[in-house]
């Protein structure tokens, strides 16, 4: 009877152990929590002020449960006119592998042009896919630009381009016409050489000073400022 008493006391303490162990790591991990979200907005509120070193940081932490993906690329914006486009990159990087279609149409700008990063032309399609997907035009119009002077592909240019133009994409109108006129010399002859109006958008697209336009930074997004902290 005493070994009974004596092993139920022992499995009583042990799981009171357990219960006060469980409920201490539930207030820790608040506490963490609570200090993640002070420091995230104290690390923004300094990249904002073109604070290299703040914006690292910042990207090391979960920034993503209290910053929207925007308010990233405004930060992004800063460094570009504080010429560090490395950190710019980083930080775009960071708001479109987040889901962020401006971002996702700046990084896949750079990777068309080269001018931080190594140009890749399989990553700028992917980034532009992404953004186009949600209805970016600048994404849609450098795509058929990429299509008409890297993939060769004069049909996908010119779908891309028809999107870009009925987004509202101005800009996109003369490039159009250049690849309609190409896609029909291809049909009346497969063998024709490229028309030089594909020359001229391969400098476009190799000479790209990665600055802000009318719709690169704002006009997809709904919202620029962080996420308030959750409170349960």
């Amino acid at each position: 009877m005493k070994k009974l008493l004596t092993v139920g006391l022992l499995v009583v303490l042990i799981l009171t152990s357990v219960f006060l162990t469980s409920c201490g790591a539930k207030d820790t991990s608040s506490k963490a929590q609570t200090t993640d979200s002070s420091e995230v907005f104290t690390l923004y509120k300094k990249a904002m002020a073109a604070d290299a070193s703040a914006a690292e940081k910042l990207l090391r932490t979960p920034w993503q449960n209290w910053l929207h993906p925007s308010a990233i690329m405004d930060a992004a914006e800063v460094f570009l006119k504080a010429e560090n486009r490395v950190i710019a990159f980083r930080l775009a990087l960071a708001a479109a592998d987040a889901g962020d279609p401006n971002g996702q149409t700046w990084v896949g700008m750079n990777y068309a042009a080269g001018e931080i990063m190594q140009k890749d032309v399989e990553k700028a399609v992917s980034y532009f896919n992404l953004a186009a997907a949600q209805g970016h035009p600048t994404a849609m119009y450098y795509l058929g630009l990429l299509y008409s002077s890297e993939l060769n592909d004069s049909n996908a240019a010119v779908e891309w381009l028809e999107k870009a133009v009925a987004a509202g994409y101005e800009e996109a109108k003369e490039p159009l016409k250049s690849a309609k006129k190409q896609l029909a010399q291809e049909k009346k002859n497969s063998t024709s050489k490229p028309s030089t109006g594909k020359a001229a958008y391969t400098t476009e697209l190799t000479t790209l000073t990665l600055r802000p336009t009318e719709t690169s930074w704002a006009a997809a997004s709904t919202t620029h400022s962080p996420r308030p902290p959750e409170t349960a």
